[in-house]
């Protein structure tokens, strides 16, 4: 089993102020921390390859290859300086789920209910039901399904999302 990668703190970078995001990145470093996989999302595998091809490594001459995806991998540089560290991004489910099992960690109960609702694999996933990208995907139908208080609050207000179902 890999451990996560180390990486430096956290920083907010969404908050409404770019005046407390700086002073944010000023006292925790400009980086960001993401619990998100490659093999969850294409552009993803995509975004974390071309990040992993561009770095260029000081650390050894035969850092390349397994060795460089292992020292390197899961780590994205912006043009504006900041980084993105995925120290999960080359995990299976499987190793996923055995650490939190190995390590005694809660559950998040979303997955619960969405394991109990028969969801298939790819759709046990914590993430914006209401995404106007992913509408035709079935995610309204398990958020119906598991919430269907929330969804029919929702639809008074987004009226259009039964269309979707």
């Amino acid at each position: 089993m890999r451990r996560p990668h180390a990486g430096p703190r956290s920083t907010c970078t969404r908050c409404s102020s770019p005046n407390r995001w700086r002073s944010r990145t000023r006292a925790h470093g400009p980086g960001e921390l993401w619990g998100v996989r490659a093999e969850e999302s294409r552009g993803r595998a995509a975004a974390y390859a071309n990040a992993l091809r561009a770095q260029r490594c000081h650390c050894s001459p035969l850092c390349e290859g397994r060795i460089a995806r292992a020292r390197h991998g899961g780590r994205i540089a912006r043009i504006d300086g900041t980084v993105a560290y995925g120290p999960v991004w080359d995990w299976s489910t499987a190793e996923i789920w055995g650490y939190i099992s190995r390590h005694a960690l809660p559950v998040n109960p979303v997955y619960i209910k969405l394991r109990e609702l028969g969801a298939p694999e790819h759709f046990m996933r914590v993430s914006a039901m209401l995404d106007g990208n992913r509408l035709t995907e079935g995610r309204l139908t398990w958020l119906r399904r598991g919430w269907p208080a929330l969804f029919e609050e929702l639809a008074v207000a987004l009226p259009r999302m039964r269309e979707y179902i």
